[in-house]
């Protein structure tokens, strides 16, 4: 958003919602001690993710994965059924949203309550990405990876290389320009299917929540009008450009390099003379309207009904075993998560 969309970008803000957070930050070190050197200091490149549940049976859910079972009890409540292949891409693009936000771990450098959190450091760390990767999504992808920060740009660009090793054969990853809300965003659409169609998905580790459809997204009202497609993958080729980016990120992180030092000479001086750009409060992926229509309806059920809902969505959304699905504790989590997903939270930030 905003500054987001580029390190010099002036454009005007976007409606802005005010987001409770439950995160915290992990306590920064000094200013010596929490240097880039490698985010810069060991974390590892984007590797293979773990492989598709397929409908094996779990027997807990993550805090993220939470987060997509509520979103599929929303769905569920407000008429809007999906099959199981959907199914099976929104529990994928959720995990490649997280992998995201973890490895950016430094925050948003344009986000208030990642600055607050950071006092700061998220946007020196940014701004640093863009000065080692600008002009190329390639590089921008990777330099953000290396100094574990980014704005909405660095976080799209990452999602659609990231999913690569998720896509199926056919589907397509784009980065999506919104010039209305002046931000960008990854999109998988899978195969046979055409770009705005019931199943495409919205990958934004940027906003707050999961991955959602795009129908169901804060987007879907301006998709086609005021946006443009700057990258479109197939798998081979987002598997391709993850690889160009693993290798830049590698370049920076490598002591040896030049780029490297160069990296550390930029970072030396953005923390002796901060200057952040636009500052935007966070924002939700799920469309408002949804997140409030959902509030509504859940009134409408007994408490004993809405347990059943809740573990209905943990088993459909991740295989969650019946016991597990029916636990209190699975339950009271999917249904205090559907009650705010305009709201839900993000990792904490590290350092």
């Amino acid at each position: 958003m905003g500054s987001c969309v580029s390190k010099g970008s002036t454009a005007s803000s976007p409606q802005h919602y005010a987001v409770q957070y439950t995160e915290q930050a992990t306590p920064s070190p000094s200013s010596s001690e929490a240097s880039m050197s490698p985010s810069l200091h060991g974390s590892t490149a984007l590797e293979s993710p773990i492989a598709r549940w397929s409908g094996a049976r779990r027997s807990v859910l993550l805090p993220h994965e939470v987060q997509q079972a509520a979103y599929q009890l929303a769905m569920r409540l407000n008429g809007r059924p999906i099959d199981a292949s959907d199914r099976q891409r929104l529990a994928d693009a959720t995990s490649t949203v997280h992998e995201t936000r973890l490895a950016l771990h430094r925050g948003r450098g344009n986000v208030d309550s990642d600055l607050r959190l950071s006092n700061g450091r998220s946007a020196t760390y940014s701004s640093l990405s863009y000065c080692l990767g600008e002009d190329d999504e390639n590089l921008l992808a990777g330099s953000a990876l290396a100094a574990g920060a980014g704005n909405c740009d660095h976080n799209a660009a990452i999602n659609t290389r990231r999913h690569a090793a998720r896509m199926e054969d056919g589907g397509q990853m784009m980065t999506v320009r919104d010039y209305e809300q002046t931000h960008l965003y990854a999109l998988y659409q899978p195969p046979n299917s055409a770009e705005a169609d019931e199943s495409t998905v919205v990958l934004d580790s940027w906003g707050d929540g999961p991955a959602v459809l795009l129908r169901d997204s804060h987007w879907a009202e301006s998709y086609g009008t005021s946006t443009h497609v700057i990258e479109r993958f197939d798998k081979p080729d987002a598997t391709d450009a993850l690889a160009r980016t693993n290798a830049f990120r590698a370049e920076i992180e490598n002591p040896q390099t030049a780029l490297h030092a160069n990296a550390r000479e930029l970072e030396t001086a953005f923390l002796a003379n901060p200057a952040p750009g636009d500052i935007f409060s966070a924002m939700p992926v799920i469309a408002p309207d949804l997140a409030e229509s959902t509030r509504r309806r859940l009134q409408e059920y007994s408490p004993r009904t809405r347990n059943v809902l809740a573990a209905d969505a943990a088993r459909d959304a991740y295989g969650l075993d019946d016991a597990q699905a029916n636990s209190s504790r699975t339950t009271k989590a999917i249904l205090k998560e559907a009650k705010r997903l305009d709201a839900l939270g993000r990792p904490p930030l590290s350092w």
